[in-house]
């Protein structure tokens, strides 16, 4: 299942369309969390059961809820960045979900990918991975778009 693309939604029922948008709402949940720089909410997005794992751009693998906390309270502790997210689009595999899309931060764009879990009734957050994606400068959103800031 995914969403995104024109005329997806015809293709699926109401119920893959809530599901599909649950998703897409814990993804907004995580990013949320990034651009206000807000920890505990970070915490919150990631699953307390899964063994999780994170791939920041130019960071080693890190597994484990430990190493990934402490990765996202080190970034967000340093800095609160502009980010504005992008071209989300959500596909559903069982009780997995990911998430396709663009992180749009200064200086430049990232293309990540965010899987969940489906656990007591929600998505969390089990893995996100971004990198570098050659994007052209019409395709970052304008000053008025809306952010997550």
């Amino acid at each position: 299942m995914t969403r995104g693309a024109p005329n997806s939604l015809q293709t699926l029922g109401s119920r893959d369309a809530l599901a599909i948008d649950a998703v897409l709402l814990a993804n907004e949940a995580f990013y949320a969390a990034f651009a206000k720089g807000d920890c505990g909410a970070m915490e919150d997005v990631w699953s307390s059961t899964a063994d999780i794992t994170c791939i920041h751009p130019g960071w080693p693998a890190l597994n484990g809820r430990h190493a990934v906390m402490d990765s996202w309270r080190s970034i967000l502790q340093s800095h609160s960045p502009f980010i504005a997210v992008a071209d989300a689009e959500a596909r559903i595999i069982g009780d997995v979900a990911y998430v396709i899309c663009n992180e749009h931060l200064e200086p430049g764009t990232l293309i990540a990918t965010n899987m969940f879990a489906y656990e007591n009734d929600t998505w969390k957050m089990i893995h996100h991975q971004a990198g570098i994606t050659p994007v052209s400068a019409g395709d970052r959103p304008s000053t008025g778009s809306a952010t997550l800031q």
